[in-house]
C-alpha cells in the first residue's frame, strides 16, 4: 500500500504478504472510510458473524425485490447487522420477502397454530373464549361458512 493509499483508507490494515490492491479485489463485503464517516456502512465484526469463507467486515443498504408482493424493499445495513451478528444467521442469508410480507407470515402461521390447538378438542369441551378465537380467525381470512358455524355452536355453548 502506498503512502497516498494509506492516508486515503487508515483503517484498512495490511500486512506485507497482501497488497492493497489484493484488499480491494477480495470477495467480502467491506467499506472505505468516505463510507463509513458518511453513514453509508457500518462495521461488522467479523467474529460474531457465522460463515465459511468470507465474512461482511462491513454492512451498507441493499435493495431486494419481495418474492410475495414484488415491490422493491431496503435490507438495511443495521438489519444486516442484527440477522448477522445478533441472530447468527448464515452471512449468505438474505430476506425474500418485505418487512410487512414476513409479517403477514407469521401472523398466519400463529393463527394457524391456535386453530389447530383449538379444532384438535372435541366440539363439546370448547370453552366460550376459544370458540370466539376460531370465528376471529375464519373471519380474518374470509371463511364466512365456518365462521357462521362456529357462531351457531357459540350460540347454542351460550344457551
Amino acid at each position: 500500500m502506498t503512502a497516498v493509499d494509506r492516508k486515503a483508507y487508515p483503517n484498512i490494515k495490511t500486512s506485507k504478504e497482501e497488497s492493497y490492491t489484493s484488499f480491494i479485489d477480495a470477495n467480502f463485503d467491506w467499506a472505505c472510510d468516505p463510507c463509513l464517516i458518511g453513514k453509508r456502512a457500518i462495521l461488522a465484526n467479523p467474529n460474531s458473524q457465522t460463515y465459511c469463507w468470507n465474512p461482511h467486515y462491513a454492512y451498507f443498504d441493499t435493495t431486494i425485490e419481495c418474492h410475495k408482493c414484488n415491490n422493491k424493499f431496503t435490507f438495511s445495513k443495521e438489519e444486516k447487522k442484527y440477522w448477522y451478528e445478533n441472530l447468527k444467521f448464515w452471512i449468505e442469508s438474505v430476506p425474500i420477502n418485505c418487512v410487512d410480507c414476513r409479517k403477514a407470515t407469521r401472523k398466519l402461521k400463529k393463527e394457524n397454530k391456535i386453530l389447530s390447538d383449538i379444532i384438535m378438542k372435541e366440539e363439546a369441551k370448547l370453552t366460550i373464549e376459544e370458540l370466539k378465537n376460531i370465528i376471529d380467525i375464519y373471519a380474518t381470512w374470509g371463511k364466512t361458512e365456518r365462521s357462521k358455524y362456529f357462531n351457531s355452536v357459540l350460540k347454542r355453548k351460550l344457551k
